[in-house]
């Protein structure tokens, strides 16, 4: 199918499904914690739509109704911050980057995060300057924010990820200056 409508219906459908996962997720937040890895893989605040605008919604509504819904999966992305394989590593800062453009002060481990920064796998210090990018603060959606502002703003965030503008690896770099662009956005619509 070529007009693309095939595309729509599945994207229209995905934000039906999260927007129902985060009314029930309100309201009984133990049946939605099943849905809670889908939801954080969709809540990838640069890709501005209405999946990622009602996954995120859902993931707020259900971590508000009950915080300790969300505590196991970001534990578990805290503890594969320690694995060898950069690639588990690049998922799990990715995961807590997602995590924290909702819900900022919900990942804990945010010395852990920039710790990243200076990995010896390019992937894993893009991964961890993507995630900077996305705790820093709350993205928006048409102006309208999507998630919680970090308490205390992102400043302890910025210096560290600021060495990596002399990265030798152009993925770091452009995962930096897409991160910069999207603080700065998410920053001035405040």
């Amino acid at each position: 199918d070529d007009d693309g409508v095939e595309g729509m219906r599945s994207a229209t459908g995905r934000a039906l499904v999260a927007s129902v996962v985060g009314v029930v997720g309100e309201r009984a937040p133990g049946a939605a914690k099943p849905a809670i890895p889908a939801l954080v893989a969709c809540c990838d605040a640069s890709a501005e739509g209405p999946v990622t605008r009602e996954a995120m919604w859902a993931l707020v509504a259900t971590a508000t109704a009950e915080p300790a819904v969300l505590r196991p999966f970001v534990a578990g992305r805290v503890w594969a911050l320690d694995e060898t394989d950069p690639r588990i590593v690049a998922t799990a800062l990715d995961d807590l980057g997602h995590v924290g453009a909702a819900l900022p002060n919900r990942v804990p481990a945010v010395d852990r995060v920039r710790a990243r920064l200076d990995h010896a796998a390019p992937r894993v210090r893009a991964a961890a300057v993507r995630a900077r990018g996305r705790i820093g603060g709350a993205p928006r959606y048409h102006g309208k924010p999507l998630g919680r502002p970090l308490d205390g703003g992102a400043a302890p965030l910025v210096d560290p990820v600021t060495r990596r503008l002399h990265d030798g690896d152009p993925e770091v770099r452009a995962a930096l200056v897409r991160a910069n662009q999207s603080s700065a956005s998410a920053t001035a619509s405040s």
